[in-house]
């Protein structure tokens, strides 16, 4: 939470829009930090509270990181629980969101999936060995908006991955990071952002 919690600041400066810094826990995100001014009122996420992890752009990212064979034993049956009717609702969906999510190097979406009305983009924080907390921002759906801050939650948990693990700053590791920064470019955003289907963003 100390280290993500300037760049909870100044996402949710940037942008206006509520950033969250969550852990995964079971099937579900827990929040440890909320930052959003008036917003923030208008999301029912608080810290200490849990969401369905499959229902939120954090926790998608954090089971993203996950071997499918652990995320079927998180929820134990094809069926999960809605929050809206926008919420995936059955397993066999949920892979195959967690792999666009793969391959767009992390980034998770989701369009009034936990609350409606509401939109959030999120990524995980990663040790090297795997996810370890997840940062996203929420706010009013606007046709567009994600796509357009997703590179900021990106360099937001590169750069505190870093911060926390400063192994991940080995030579080899570093021609990937570089690789990885110089791919938030427009034409490499469309690229990623073309595995969205199933409304799921």
């Amino acid at each position: 939470r100390e280290a993500a919690a300037p760049h909870l600041h100044e996402l949710h400066m940037t942008t206006g829009m509520v950033a969250h810094l969550s852990v995964l826990d079971g099937g579900d995100c827990v929040y440890l930090d909320k930052i959003g001014g008036q917003l923030a009122a208008a999301l029912p996420s608080r810290v200490g509270g849990r969401s369905p992890a499959y229902a939120t752009a954090g926790g998608k990212a954090l089971l993203a990181g996950l071997e499918p064979e652990q995320v079927d034993v998180l929820y134990g049956g094809p069926n999960l629980p809605p929050r809206t009717e926008r919420t995936i609702t059955d397993l066999s969906t949920l892979h195959l969101e967690l792999n666009r999510i793969r391959r767009r190097h992390g980034l998770a979406f989701e369009t009034g999936e936990a609350t409606a009305g509401m939109s959030c983009v999120g990524a995980a924080i990663r040790s090297p060995a795997s996810p370890v907390a997840a940062i996203s921002l929420c706010g009013p759906t606007r046709p567009g908006h994600l796509e357009r801050i997703a590179p900021l939650v990106a360099d937001a948990v590169r750069t505190i991955s870093r911060a926390l693990y400063p192994e991940l700053d080995t030579p080899r590791r570093n021609r990937a990071a570089r690789t990885s920064a110089a791919s938030w470019s427009p034409q490499v955003m469309e690229q990623m952002l073309a595995t969205q289907s199933h409304g799921w963003i």
